[in-house]
């Protein structure tokens, strides 16, 4: 796990290890690596069943493909689309006022 880390240091920028299936949700990106040979690839959880499987997607949600959780190391990050609903959302509860940083 720690080859993972430092060898794709850059990559798992604003990425969190998910050790618990229950952290995965609907929506979320993540980057998996295979236990076996270490293998990166990534894509968006579009649904998991049997808390074991986790159903992908590309970003234009035109392929779909399956992972099985207990093979492979997931690295997971929240959309952007969150982090830009929260920025309307506080623009909008604050008058639009916007804070010269």
């Amino acid at each position: 796990m720690n080859i993972i880390k430092v060898k794709y240091e850059n990559d798992l920028i604003n990425y969190k290890f998910s050790d618990n299936v229950i952290d995965m949700k609907n929506g979320l990106h993540i980057k998996y690596f295979s236990k076996k040979n270490l293998f990166k690839k990534g894509g968006i959880i579009n649904s998991i069943k049997d808390n074991s499987i986790l159903e992908l997607t590309n970003i234009n949600r035109k392929k779909k493909w399956f992972i099985y959780y207990d093979t492979n190391y997931i690295f997971y990050k929240n959309p952007g689309r969150v982090s830009l609903k929260n920025k309307l959302e506080y623009l909008l509860n604050n008058n639009f006022l916007i804070k010269k940083i």
